[in-house]
């Protein structure tokens, strides 16, 4: 899921700098996304923007292994930019 979300991530245009931004991510099994929402700021508009606009491009996420049974899943991922 990482490697596909960063896959997606572009590093804003105009943007200086460098920051983390911290992504909320909730997927259900099948991998599709039923939210996401910054949960740590990278107090830079721009970056919060890009990552969200990651997640977003990333579309479905690969579906949960065999081993997981609930219907969704909830975590946090850490974006850098810079």
């Amino acid at each position: 899921i990482r490697s596909r979300i960063e896959r997606q991530k572009r590093f804003p245009r105009g943007a200086r700098g460098q920051g983390r931004v911290v992504v909320r991510i909730s997927v259900t099994r099948s991998g599709q996304v039923t939210g996401a929402s910054v949960v740590r700021s990278s107090r830079n508009a721009q970056f919060d923007g890009a990552a969200m606009q990651a997640v977003s491009r990333a579309g479905r996420l690969p579906g949960a292994p065999a081993g997981l049974t609930d219907a969704s899943y909830s975590f946090n991922l850490p974006m850098d930019f810079g």
